[in-house]
């Protein structure tokens, strides 16, 4: 038993010193056997739970072996046979990666959650999750591209935009987020070329009045909407109520400028990217 444990972690050193990843991959297999072999043999359910686990950080380095050389059906495997034996949040976040690598983001996502619901705070699960996201919300926009009818171009893009308003929340990487808030402006500006083709049935509320005067002016707000959609044009009146009186005086000033789509988005662009 001790024996058999000890030939095991003596394998696992070699293969991790190992260039040849073909050897590699036979050395941590025959330390896997070897710690199977322990488990068999011993009759204290600790030391048992103990070999198990390094049964299953063996199944994890064969699976990380085989996802570098893009084999990553056979990644999930070795993955969810580690799972099988310790429900590690390590392993479920290791098959989430392979997972979206072969387009199935949803079970990608299934696996970061369950990553997550065995640790909330798992900051790596959370990003892998936001990169599920990502990869589903450039799907819906490929979708969105192709389809000819404008209505389901308006829901697609507006999917797209919220998976990846999602991924913004979840990721924990500042320049992710950065780049997830300039794919929802994106999406918001495809939504805009379509009300622009369609920029006659746009209905703003007409009975609403507004603090700030630009806010009243119902073309501007149809400009407005025209060129960056209409989920912009409501976040841009919430926005309005949190400025600072510097910024009211200049959006007072700029009812009248026909720049002002330009002006205004200089003004609001700390806090959202419509470019």
């Amino acid at each position: 038993m001790a024996k058999s444990s000890s030939q095991g972690w003596a394998l696992d050193r070699e293969g991790d010193a190992e260039r040849n990843q073909a050897v590699k991959q036979i050395k941590y297999e025959e330390a896997r056997l070897k710690f199977e072999e322990a488990e068999r043999l011993t009759t204290d359910e600790s030391d048992r739970a103990i070999y198990r686990d390094h049964q299953a950080l063996m199944l994890q380095k064969l699976g990380d072996i085989l996802h570098s050389n893009a084999d990553y059906t056979g990644a999930i495997k070795k993955y969810d046979a580690a799972i099988a034996l310790t429900n590690d949040k390590a392993y479920h976040v290791d098959k989430a990666t392979s997972l979206i690598e072969l387009d199935r983001y949803q079970d990608a996502i299934t696996s970061s959650e369950e990553a997550l619901r065995l640790d909330s705070d798992y900051n790596l699960a959370k990003d892998i999750k936001a990169t599920a996201l990502c990869s589903q919300g450039w799907a819906l926009d490929r979708e969105a591209d192709a389809e000819g009818n404008e209505a389901v171009k308006q829901i697609k893009y507006e999917e797209a935009r919220l998976k990846f308003e999602e991924a913004e929340r979840l990721t924990t990487d500042e320049s992710d987020k950065t780049l997830y808030r300039k794919n929802q402006a994106l999406m918001l500006r495809k939504l805009g070329d379509i009300l622009d083709e369609i920029g006659s049935t746009i209905q703003l509320p007409s009975d609403i009045e507004y603090d700030n005067p630009l806010l009243n002016d119902s073309s501007f707000l149809q400009l407005f909407t025209k060129t960056y959609g209409m989920s912009a044009t409501s976040r841009l009146i919430d926005l309005t109520t949190v400025l600072t009186e510097d910024h009211r005086e200049e959006l007072k000033e700029i009812v009248s400028d026909p720049g002002a789509i330009e002006i205004l988005g200089n003004l609001i662009g700390e806090q959202y990217d419509f470019s």
